[in-house]
């Protein structure tokens, strides 16, 4: 063999490029692993959320559709039944309004990017970077 063929360590340069070949396709299966259980996980916070988001919306929409009715009334009649429209439409709206904060706050906190498989392609990226240099 000649010096060309051969790495420093007497293997061939093929056996070389077919050991890096398989460690990177370990390495980008190990990260799309991780990006899917974690979208996985972020699906499972939006199962949770959607259908509070979904409450909090028909309950917005009966307390507008009271408020308005209310508003009718009061103005019609200008004292009387009216009123307990407004009241029950008011009361609606509060719920639908904590409903919907509760979701939002909920999103928030949770977040929806992939931030452990962002954080760890960051680390990848560094340690890629140190390793480039001290090659150099």
């Amino acid at each position: 063999m000649t010096s060309e063929t051969t790495a420093a360590n007497g293997r061939s340069m093929a056996g070389l490029l077919n050991e890096l070949k398989e460690e990177l396709k370990e390495f980008l299966d190990t990260r799309l692993q991780m990006l899917k259980a974690e979208m996985k996980q972020k699906a499972g916070m939006l199962r949770m959320v959607l259908p509070m988001l979904l409450f909090a919306a028909v309950l917005g929409a009966v307390g507008f559709l009271l408020l308005s009715i209310a508003l009718v009334a009061a103005i019609a009649t200008l004292i009387g039944w009216g009123w307990s429209f407004l009241v029950v439409g008011g009361f609606y709206l509060t719920v639908a309004g904590s409903t919907a904060f509760m979701a939002l706050r909920e999103m928030q906190a949770e977040g929806m990017a992939p931030t452990r498989t962002l954080k760890v392609l960051k680390q990848d990226q560094i340690w890629l970077q140190n390793e480039a240099r001290s090659q150099l």
